[in-house]
């Protein structure tokens, strides 16, 4: 992470118990934040990893059910973040789990609105916005999340930053008879936004998986202003880059990790 400027990661599926995470968390030596649900079995679990200088500003950590995790980083008293990380049912007959999932989202969110906080939300949401945006599908139950999202103002980063959205995906399925397409998002509100520099997609070094990388570069002195030693030191901004990997190798955990170790050095 640090040769890397990377100083936050959202993973998804991790399959991780909560005394697995605290284990890769000493052997690796990173910060992470962990919620696994062993009610609903493997192909769930999310994480937040984040790097030293900015574990310092998360106040709170809440996850649930294995789906969804948020922290809350307090940087002053009026420059607050609450970050989200989710992974969606992929399974429409799941009907009554993912509909609990979307209301517990829209209630952090209302919550995070309340406070005066401002919301990233990043992970793999199942579900493909550019169908919504299609008129004659767009009252699907499914796509109620996206409804809400626009409700409250967020904003999905990638069509921002990139005129050929329609050409970006970020699910590669392997059988190439099945339809590419962009389900992993970082959506946030405006003021975030006024604070990005870039979104975009790239492909996946560090894990076996189907699922490209969804990134959001941001100039971080609106929130950490000039506290932090390298900021005082170097009197220049510097940008932090955020990461959404989502779907983990499920075939070799060991595999997995050790890409994941060598992905932070």
């Amino acid at each position: 992470m640090k040769n890397n400027d990377i100083d936050i990661y959202g993973l998804a599926e991790t399959n991780l118990s909560y005394r697995q995470s605290k284990i890769w968390q000493q052997q690796f030596g990173f910060h992470g934040y962990f919620d696994y649900s062993q009610q609903w079995g493997k192909g769930q679990g999310v994480g937040i990893i984040v790097s030293d200088k900015y574990d310092i500003f998360v106040h709170k950590a809440v996850g649930h059910k294995g789906r969804v995790i948020y922290l809350d980083l307090n940087f002053s008293q009026k420059k607050n973040v609450r970050l989200i990380q989710v992974y969606i049912n992929a399974n429409k007959k799941e009907r009554t789990q993912i509909e609990e999932l979307y209301q517990y989202i829209e209630n952090i969110i209302d919550d995070a609105k309340n406070k005066n906080m401002e919301i990233i939300i990043m992970g793999d949401f199942n579900i493909n916005y550019r169908k919504y945006l299609m008129a004659f599908i767009s009252n699907r139950w499914y796509f109620k999340l996206f409804k809400m999202l626009e409700n409250r103002h967020l904003l999905d980063t990638i069509p921002i930053f990139n005129e050929d959205d329609e050409n970006i995906y970020t699910y590669i399925p392997p059988n190439d008879s099945n339809e590419k397409s962009r389900i992993d998002y970082i959506w946030t509100s405006l003021p975030i936004l006024g604070q990005s520099l870039n979104s975009t997609v790239i492909e996946n070094d560090h894990f076996t998986t189907d699922h490209n990388t969804v990134t959001l570069s941001l100039d971080t002195q609106l929130f950490i202003g000039k506290t932090l030693p390298k900021i005082n030191k170097s009197k220049k901004k510097i940008t932090r880059t955020v990461f959404l990997y989502d779907e983990m190798d499920q075939d070799d955990d060991e595999f997995t990790w050790d890409n994941f170790r060598a992905g932070l050095d």
